[in-house]
Parts: C-alpha cells; sequence; structure tokens
C-alpha cells in the first residue's frame, strides 16, 4: 500500500478503556508510511484552560490520570509535528453530531423530546462545542484542496461563534415549541474556538452552530416522517 495522502480518524472514544492504543496505533501509521497524515485530533486537549477563547497558540498541558483521551491526542500531535513532511497536520475538532452517530449530547436532546426519554444533562463545566458532521466533511475538503501547502501543523476546525449547552438545548426547543427539563443548576460556560489561522490559510467558516443543529433536526424529522411512510405500507 502506497497511499498519497492519510486522513486518520480512527481512535477509540473517549469512554473508552486502553486509551494509550490510540496512541500506539498513530505511532505505527506515522512510522509505517512517508505521505501526509491529516490527524483529527480533539479540542479536549484545551480541557485543562479555562477561558472562553480556544486558540493554537495556548499552552497546554494535561494530566495523563485525569484526561487519557486528551492526553493521548496531544502526544501524537507532537509526533506530527516533529515529522518532516509537508502536509501533516493535526485538525483539532469539536464534539461531532449527525450522520449515522447515536451518542452524545445532541443525539440525547433530541431523542429526549422527539421519543420522549429520559435523558440526563450531567452537571458541566468544561469547555463544551459541537459541529455537524457534514460542515466538517466540507471544510476538511477545502485544506485537502490545498495540495498539501499547510506550513502549519496544528490547527483549529469549528464554528467561529460562541457556542454553549444553553444555546444548544434553546435551539432545540424551539425547534419542538417544548420545554427540556435540565435536572440541575449548573450554569454552563460558553466556548469560542478560534479559527483565524484556518480561515486565513483555507476559506471562511461560512456555517454557524444554529445552522448544524438546525440541519440535523430536520434531517432527524424527515427520517422518522419516512420510517412512518414505511411502516404504514406494510
Amino acid at each position: 500500500i502506497s497511499p498519497t495522502l492519510i486522513i486518520h480518524f480512527a481512535n477509540k472514544l473517549p469512554n473508552s478503556k486502553n486509551l494509550n492504543e490510540n496512541y500506539q496505533m498513530n505511532k505505527n501509521i506515522l512510522n509505517s508510511f512517508n505521505c501526509p497524515i491529516i490527524f483529527i485530533s480533539s479540542m479536549t486537549v484545551y480541557n485543562s484552560l479555562k477561558r472562553i477563547n480556544l486558540n493554537e497558540k495556548l499552552k497546554i498541558k494535561l494530566n495523563k490520570k485525569k484526561d487519557k483521551y486528551a492526553y493521548y491526542k496531544f502526544k501524537t500531535e507532537k509526533l506530527i509535528s516533529k515529522r518532516k513532511i509537508n502536509g501533516d497536520i493535526s485538525i483539532r475538532i469539536p464534539g461531532v453530531f449527525g450522520g449515522e452517530r447515536k451518542s452524545g449530547l445532541i443525539y440525547g436532546l433530541i431523542n429526549l423530546l422527539k421519543k420522549k426519554i429520559f435523558f440526563k444533562v450531567e452537571p458541566f463545566d468544561g469547555n463544551w462545542s459541537a459541529i455537524h458532521i457534514h460542515h466538517l466533511y466540507k471544510l476538511i475538503l477545502k485544506l485537502i484542496e490545498t495540495k498539501n501547502n499547510y506550513k502549519i501543523k496544528i490547527i483549529n476546525i469549528a464554528y467561529n461563534n460562541l457556542i454553549s449547552i444553553p444555546l444548544a438545548i434553546e435551539i432545540i426547543e424551539k425547534f419542538f415549541n417544548k420545554k427540556i427539563d435540565l435536572m440541575c443548576s449548573t450554569k454552563f460556560k460558553k466556548t469560542k474556538i478560534e479559527t483565524k489561522e484556518y480561515e486565513k490559510r483555507f476559506s471562511k467558516i461560512n456555517f454557524t452552530f444554529r445552522e448544524g443543529l438546525n440541519l440535523e433536526l430536520k434531517q432527524k424529522l424527515k427520517y422518522q416522517k419516512k420510517m412512518k411512510e414505511n411502516s404504514l405500507k406494510v
């Protein structure tokens, strides 16, 4: 196998066991191929930073015991930064929703109102953000179309507006015209992942979190309607 480019999405999820296997897999790929690698990292590397605006130039210190997932993501970023291959880049992305994903906060909140199931939003004071998978694909494609002339090793890809859990809840409540019971009184913080470096090199990010979430809500209703119609035909 002689690939000309590797886009590396594969990783165990944050709540998985043996997260060190993520790092070992990443290391093996880096040692086995000399082509450019686009590594999909995560905004979780910013978890130790208690601030609203998050950018690539911030100094990061992660505790392996407290956050193994972010720790091994960051460790892989360092390996990629040391390689002397033009086109290598680590992309820090927020949580992804949409498509075939059937877990996560957005999925849980939508199902809470759509199916009237119980979904508990745990108290959370860390950084939280999310992006629709279709928007993420389009933004990564813009990066690939530059033909590997990145001249940067780490970059954020995200919506460039302030995002918070209450904003997600507000959009979903408005769409269904129903209220969500949070079951807790935690004040959730706002997060903004800065995307100046991406927009300077690749393209403007014209998508917004509100657009992404409304897209997902419409797709879910369309799918539900189609399933209902199919069941009536049987």
